[in-house]
């Protein structure tokens, strides 16, 4: 017995505009998705921009500012003396105790860089800004100072092998890429 389909134009019909629907939203939710993707790019930039921004305006505050001006009186060997004075042994006599006493005190201030470029250096990586946009705002200042430090740092390395070591690994990084 041959078979016999009925012909109707409703399925196809149906069916056909169930595609055309699909295709149409589809296309939809792809535009939606780019343009949130665009604006995601631009927040993280204005992010990006924000807290490099902050940082510039810390670098210029007159903690930073007052520990430049002291670190300015130095150079690179006397300020790894001030850190060797600042971490000798503590004496029970207060005259002989003085110097480091005095070093101690000085170290405080003078340390406000350091902290600034090692903070910088943790908030870059942990915040995932783009290197290249930290080393176009930073990377002379931070090879300047780190070149500067850089004595000290081994003094302070021996108290605390790890003292300011993400600020360094940002300095290399710096070193790798271009200048722009």
């Amino acid at each position: 017995m041959p078979l016999i389909a009925d012909v109707t134009d409703t399925p196809v019909w149906f069916l056909f505009g169930a595609t055309v629907t699909l295709a149409i939203v589809t296309a939809a939710v792809a535009g939606a998705a780019i343009y949130a993707l665009r604006q995601l790019a631009e927040i993280r930039v204005d992010r990006e921009v924000s807290v490099l921004g902050d940082l510039g305006r810390r670098w210029d505050d007159r903690p930073v500012s007052e520990a430049l001006e002291r670190a300015a009186k130095y150079d690179k060997d006397e300020l790894a003396e001030v850190v060797r004075r600042a971490h000798k042994k503590r004496s029970k006599n207060r005259l002989k105790d003085w110097p480091r006493a005095r070093a101690d005190k000085e170290l405080v201030i003078l340390l406000r860089v350091p902290n600034f470029f090692e903070d910088l250096a943790v908030i870059a990586e942990e915040g995932g800004l783009d290197p290249k946009l930290v080393s176009r705002i930073f990377k002379g200042l931070a090879l300047r100072e780190w070149t500067f430090w850089e004595p000290a740092m081994v003094r302070l390395r021996e108290q605390d092998k790890y003292s300011y070591t993400q600020w360094e690994s940002l300095v290399q990084l710096m070193k790798e890429l271009p200048d722009e």
